[in-house]
């Protein structure tokens, strides 16, 4: 079971960028769905941030340390960022293939 505080930072922050990008691969997916309804996009990447601040605020609540919060939501936002970011590079590749 994990415990943040017999956990190195790297650790913790890796399993927040994991839970990152487990959001992302969400967002990306149901971004797809959608087509070009930015608002809808907007609204979606909103649940995300929303998501890890709950997260963030569930380790501030038991009293973690702050270290351990914040390597948790480096994390998480990291993995937020690089799925969405691989994501965006390879939509470019495939349209330029097509094209």
């Amino acid at each position: 079971m994990f415990n943040p505080l017999h956990s190195s930072p790297q650790e913790i922050e890796q399993l927040g960028r994991e839970y990152g990008t487990e959001l992302a691969a969400a967002l990306v997916l149901a971004s797809r769905r959608v087509g070009s309804d930015t608002q809808v996009k907007r609204q979606m990447a909103q649940i995300v941030l929303r998501e890890i601040g709950i997260a963030v605020y569930e380790l501030r609540r038991a009293e973690y340390p702050f270290e351990v919060v914040q390597a948790y939501e480096h994390g998480a936002r990291d993995g937020v960022r690089d799925l969405i970011e691989r994501s965006i590079v390879r939509e470019a590749q495939s349209t330029r293939r097509a094209a």
